[in-house]
């Protein structure tokens, strides 16, 4: 009998804790052939695939739960995993500590969060990310992970670069990111938006009832354009005593956030900026006021918040700015922490209106950036027409400060999906109805707001959240939600914009250009190529060179003539954009020895002026990286009974010299056929497949790495399972893009990459789907901070073909992040 419904279970367990089976129930339905419940998920990256389908002559689908159990004693829980694929019905997928659970499960265009405090600690707390697809095969996914709500952020990532992550935002690429739903009692409007990880902080003001506290909601981060949506967590009150009822705008900078707060809506003579820990929002608990910075002459419409580069033993302070019609208000903390004593702020400098750039609203939105440099920025949202400005804040002394336009204000558009015609502003459960429909009911005499008003802008609800060192995400809410019919539940959402981009590839085909065995690549970021092969047949052992320019929009790289190098069995290769170059190899044969060789590239003459090959180590397989700045990373297997352990050294190159200094030799972890990138923050990944002496050669782990060059070793991330596979590279650029590409399991000859967005401050990369895109075998990629990739194989077929090289040139295809 044909199986027509499947449910392919999919675990990963990032946290800690070992999760162990403890029971199962398939309401319908069956394990499939060969599928078993796995006995226990591992911990930190840990993998689990299970099947489920049809029971034999039956008409009812599948679905049912898993039950599994944490192994740690101190955060104890039991998760109920919950799935379904029913004959007649949409796919389903949830998570809960009941099996219960089965019962309320939500559907394929849900995906969900579930959050579970753990019994007995008032700190840590488990996740489950759960999704599932649509289809005859329900793809279901869980993603187990845990954390500690006692660990103080003192900060936000600091920005590489302001002015290009500002221009990386696409204007045009606006929608509703997310969709909330609340009860009819929360009226009038929004006023600021904060996120802090995975949950939005919305401050919301009624304006109607003036006297009462100002009121603050939690929500969860569901992407609507992942179909999800989300309720309201928890509502609570701003604190203030007598009452003041007007928060405004809002900043989250680490685990803090700056509150603007004042009495009413107008003719406030005085008001406060709040600092807030926002710690036990992600178990949607009420923030703790930690202290206030008052002001005695004027109200306050927003604030943003950052913390100063410390310089040597000197730490950073806080910056906090607030905004009203008189100008910007700039203040500095006195210490380096926060605490809850009061006067912990003092004002630098009130900027009058006058001393503002014109483009310059001290009376929007604000998000203050610190530059990896030390360089203050603001980034500015303003109006119904949705304005996004930068400016630098520059500081001098204790009592002067100065705000310069950077970037002239833009308009974010909202795009389509949630345009004033066609976005639902109810949800299925309330009566939906969109505001095309409130614009054909609108009566002027009787409604309070025409319906242009009610859309997603900064007239409302704004916010921005620094999600890495070179991306933003911007928020912006419409202005209440109304319920329609009366009494049910309202529905608003909030437009997003983001200033980073996924790098996907759309590849030419593949050129063939020379004959060989195994092979690598380099570029200089500028066009410029190095590729380096060893010989075939009588050959083999012979390490050969060609120095090329690519043409990428014609899908040719103009290579020179393969210069002999040196003999050598296993090698690696890289470039900077001075055309300085690095070539790591072990001796010929069946020796151990490990060398380099510092060179210098002429791209026009296609020659490398290589120094000595010097002996550094000793190993058996390698590679190498380096950066911009004269510094290298290299990696290499150790040999003998060492074979299966991996290490890393950090060099200083003297390119004049064409030698390197290196550091010790560091074991960071086992396995098998390394690979490695870096870019020019001090920041590196690297590939392995697992350790052949587990059972695991055929599984592939990445890290992320953060490089102490002054110590000359890397503090590492996790090790997690990416893929299954073999003959595996790995390349990144300076904007935490990077890519990956390796060759299928077994004897498989079909080739796959993968793109991700590095999460550096996680320490883990968010990867694309494994896509095929052509056949071969030892395979290596690089790419340039274009995102034009450069990709070489060798020829899967046997025979007279099992020698040919071909490159591949990979071209951007980049679109907004998910």
């Amino acid at each position: 009998m044909q199986k027509d419904h499947r449910i392919r279970l999919e675990f990963t367990n990032n946290s800690s804790s070992v999760f162990t089976f403890e029971q199962a129930h398939l309401e319908y339905g069956q394990l499939a052939d060969d599928s078993e419940w796995p006995k226990e998920i591992a911990a930190d990256g840990g993998r689990a695939t299970v099947e489920c389908d049809e029971a034999e002559m039956s008409v009812a689908g599948c679905a049912g739960w898993v039950k599994y159990k944490s192994s740690s004693p101190e955060n104890p829980i039991s998760i109920y995993f919950s799935f379904a694929n029913p004959i007649g019905n949409v796919n389903k997928i949830d998570a809960g500590t009941s099996d219960q659970i089965y019962e309320t499960m939500t559907s394929q265009f849900l995906p969900v969060q579930r959050v579970f405090p753990t019994e007995g600690s008032e700190e840590h707390y488990w996740t489950v990310d759960a999704s599932s697809t649509d289809g005859k095969t329900n793809d279901a996914r869980f993603v187990i992970e845990s954390g500690d709500t006692t660990e103080i952020i003192p900060e936000n990532l600091q920005l590489v670069n302001a002015a290009a992550t500002f221009d990386s935002v696409n204007a045009n690429s606006g929608g509703t990111g997310y969709y909330l739903t609340i009860h009819t009692s929360i009226y009038s409007h929004f006023k600021g938006v904060g996120a802090f990880g995975s949950k939005l902080i919305f401050t919301h003001t009624d304006v109607l009832l003036p006297h009462q506290q100002g009121t603050y909601m939690i929500g969860d981060k569901i992407q609507k354009k992942h179909g999800g949506s989300s309720t309201i967590k928890a509502t609570y009150n701003t604190e203030h005593d007598p009452a003041w009822g007007h928060p405004g705008g809002v900043q989250v900078c680490g685990s803090y956030m700056a509150l603007a707060l004042e009495k009413s809506d107008k003719h406030n003579t005085c008001s406060e900026v709040q600092i807030y820990d926002v710690r036990p929002t992600a178990k949607n608990k009420p923030m703790k006021l930690l202290t206030t910075i008052p002001r005695d002459d004027s109200g306050v419409n927003g604030a943003g918040m950052t913390k100063e580069k410390s310089v040597g033993d000197e730490k950073g302070k806080y910056i906090v700015i607030a905004g009203d019609s008189p100008g910007l208000s700039v203040y500095r903390s006195k210490t380096a922490e926060i605490s809850t004593q009061p006067d912990q702020f003092d004002l630098i400098q009130l900027i009058s209106k006058k001393d503002l750039p014109d483009t310059f609203s001290p009376e929007g939105g604000f998000a203050l950036a610190t530059q990896e440099d030390g360089q203050l920025f603001i980034f500015t949202m303003h109006g119904t027409d949705r304005s996004f400005g930068l400016y630098r804040l520059q500081i001098e002394g204790d009592h002067s400060a100065t705000v310069t336009q950077v970037r002239a204000p833009i308009l974010l558009e909202t795009g389509p999906s949630s345009s004033a015609d066609t976005e639902a502003r109810y949800d299925d459960m309330s009566g939906a109805i969109s505001l095309a429909g409130l614009k054909a009911n609108y009566m002027p005499g009787v409604d309070m707001m025409s319906p242009s008003d009610l859309g997603a802008n900064f007239r409302w609800g704004k916010g921005l959240q620094i999600t890495s060192s070179t991306s933003i995400e911007i928020f912006a809410t419409s202005r209440s939600a109304f319920p329609y019919p009366p009494f049910f539940p309202g529905v608003f959402s909030v437009a997003t914009w983001k200033a980073d981009t996924a790098i996907d590839a759309v590849w030419w085909p593949s050129i063939y250009y020379t004959t060989g065995s195994s092979v690598a690549i380099a570029t200089d970021y500028n066009s410029g190529c190095l590729e380096m092969n060893r010989g075939s047949g009588g050959n083999s052992n012979k390490l050969y060179y060609r120095v090329g320019r690519a043409h990428f929009s014609d899908n040719r790289i103009d290579f020179g003539n393969g210069i002999y190098f040196t003999s050598s069995s296993d090698f690696a290769v890289s470039m900077d954009n001075k055309d300085h170059c690095i070539c790591v190899h072990r001796e010929s044969g069946s020796g151990n020895k490990l060398y380099y060789a510092v060179g210098l590239a002429d791209i026009g003459a296609k020659t490398v002026n290589w120094g000595n090959n010097q002996n550094y180590t000793t190993g058996t397989k390698v590679a190498v990286a380096m950066d911009n700045h004269g510094n290298c990373v290299e990696l290499h297997t150790g040999s003998g009974d060492d074979k299966n352990n991996l290490y890393y050294m950090i060099g200083i190159i003297n390119s004049t010299a064409k030698t390197i200094h290196w550091g010790s030799s560091h074991k960071y972890d086992t396995g098998a056929d390394i690979a490695v990138a870096m870019d020019n923050h001090g920041n590196c990944i690297e590939t392995h497949r697992g350790n052949p002496a587990s059972g695991n050669d055929d599984k592939l782990y990445y890290r992320v790495g953060r490089i102490d060059f002054s110590k000359k070793t890397i503090s590492w991330g996790d090790s997690i399972q990416y893929d299954s596979g073999s003959d595996h590279s790995v390349a990144m650029d300076n904007s935490g893009n990077c890519v990956e590409v390796h060759r299928g399991r077994g004897s498989s000859v079909d080739l796959y990459y993968r793109t991700g967005k590095i999460q550096f401050e996680k320490k883990k990369i968010d990867w694309s789907e494994s896509k095929k895109y052509d056949h071969g075998s030892n395979l290596a990629v690089t790419m340039d901070n274009n995102g034009h990739l450069i990709e070489v194989h060798r020829h899967s077929e046997a025979g007279d073909n099992s020698n040919k090289l071909y490159y591949k040139i990979g071209l951007p295809d980049l679109g907004p992040v998910d």
